[in-house]
């Protein structure tokens, strides 16, 4: 920027209908964009399916072991 040129800074706003401090305003400016926080969402949705999957299918395979195992005494 130019000499003598000032960045205005922000000390209060509203934010959809709710009045911000300079603090809160200063820690939506740092949040990742609309997308970016789509994604973390799904992905961490999608991680927590992976791992119930995961979780149920080993205890599946343990349960259709020990059906055998009970199966041939």
């Amino acid at each position: 920027s130019a000499a003598g040129e000032s960045v205005p800074k922000l000390k209060v706003g509203v934010v959809e209908g709710s009045f911000q401090d300079k603090d809160s305003l200063t820690k939506l400016s740092t949040l990742p964009g609309r997308d970016a926080l789509l994604s973390q969402v799904l992905g961490t949705l999608m991680g927590l399916e992976y791992g119930l999957v995961g979780t149920l299918n080993g205890n599946l395979q343990k349960l259709v072991y020990v059906l055998s195992e009970a199966s041939k005494k």
